[in-house]
């Protein structure tokens, strides 16, 4: 539908009807993958900046939000700095945020909106009007690239959602 389930509000629901089934299966963490439109950065002169969205065309690399409920501050924070020690470990993801985030603070000032833990740009947000605890957000730079940039950008995602659902079923296995 070129939404996503955070963020469908209107018809038609597919994607809220997801959302509902989220709350019946009792989830308590949703990952939610995408991608943002750095083209200009990425793929230069391809003339796709999406109106409004203008910012969010200034690369900051592969970064992560997480939104969470009040009371799950204490999971979240956890979760979130023990998957950006996982995601350093991917060979070349530090060095390609290195270089994004070097070109946006030049054009754009610095990355004030996100903290940089082990060279991955992350956000911890509290969110009282999700119905999921914990909600992970992923943006890979360039929702329309190719090749081994593609390769490369499914292969951080799939990573990561490894790394989250592992760090969270510790979490949860330790805290009952």
């Amino acid at each position: 539908m070129g939404d996503d389930v955070e963020s469908r509000g209107g018809t038609p629901v597919y994607e809220g009807l997801i959302r509902r089934a989220l709350v019946l299966v009792d989830a308590k963490l949703h990952i939610n993958l995408h991608g943002y439109p750095a083209h200009e950065w990425t793929r230069p002169l391809s003339g796709c900046p999406p109106r409004g969205f203008e910012l969010r065309t200034i690369p900051k690399g592969f970064f992560v939000i997480m939104r969470h409920h009040e009371d799950w501050s204490d999971t979240a924070g956890i979760l979130v700095a023990q998957l950006a020690e996982r995601l350093a470990e991917i060979p070349g993801l530090v060095d390609c945020n290195r270089r994004q985030i070097a070109a946006c603070e030049t054009h754009a000032g610095p990355v004030s909106t996100f903290t940089v833990m082990n060279g991955i740009p992350v956000s911890q947000v509290f969110m009282h009007w999700h119905q999921i605890q914990l909600t992970l957000n992923t943006e890979f730079p360039d929702e329309a690239i190719y090749g081994e940039d593609f390769i490369f950008g499914h292969s951080v995602q799939i990573q990561t959602t490894i790394a989250a659902y592992e760090i969270y079923q510790r979490l949860c296995c330790a805290t009952g």
